[in-house]
């Protein structure tokens, strides 16, 4: 997987003026449990989280001492004219590793973008400071991995991602598929399956189809 573009970060920080550092927190494919109402979440598993700054050392330490209450942040998208969804960022300690999550209001964006939010769908989450300091989150669609499973029924799935400009499903081209570059996938949760094996379709260009 091609690692992913800058252009995006700059893009932040047009869009949101006086905005601190942009840095992407992770790119992955959605799974089953994170279009589950049951769960309710994103999971960002901390050993594929590409920049593990995004949180200050207060941040971290409040994250630790509060397990199940978290701290309030908002997370943005995936549309440009989607304005922000009030989240809550957690630290959750699986069997065999951590991993952060984005839940409460985590359903509600599903529901409002299916079309968006699709099993196997790939999408980065980017970290960055308000004005006032605050943390928040953009998140982004950046394409589709291949998966026979998609045209299943149930919250989340579909027959596959919509073709959009530039996307790699119509106008983007194909990964490689070669090595390097981000792994999009993680240690799997209980009830989680294991996407096949395939050639991701991937965005490409200065600007993803998906802000």
């Amino acid at each position: 997987m091609e690692p992913p573009p800058r252009e995006f970060g700059e893009w932040i920080k047009r869009r949101h003026p006086g905005v601190g550092e942009v840095k992407l927190v992770i790119m992955k494919g959605l799974f089953e449990t994170d279009l589950s109402v049951g769960h309710n979440r994103l999971s960002v598993p901390a050993k594929q989280i590409v920049d593990a700054d995004f949180l200050t050392a207060e941040e971290a330490a409040l994250l630790n001492e509060k397990r199940g209450e978290g701290i309030g942040v908002k997370l943005y998208g995936p549309g440009e004219g989607a304005g922000y969804t009030e989240m809550v960022l957690k630290n959750w300690e699986l069997k065999k590793s951590n991993s952060y999550v984005l839940n409460k209001g985590w359903m509600s964006l599903v529901r409002r973008f299916p079309e968006v939010f699709q099993r196997m769908a790939i999408v980065q989450l980017w970290s960055f400071r308000e004005a006032a300091g605050e943390l928040a989150f953009r998140i982004t669609k950046v394409g589709q991995l291949p998966n026979d499973r998609a045209s299943g029924s149930g919250s989340g799935s579909g027959s596959g991602v919509k073709s959009e400009p530039g996307s790699g499903s119509d106008g983007g081209s194909d990964s490689d598929g070669g090595g390097g570059g981000l792994d999009l996938e993680y240690e799997l949760e209980e009830g989680e399956v294991r996407p096949e094996r395939g050639r991701p379709r991937v965005w490409r260009g200065s600007c993803p189809p998906r802000l």
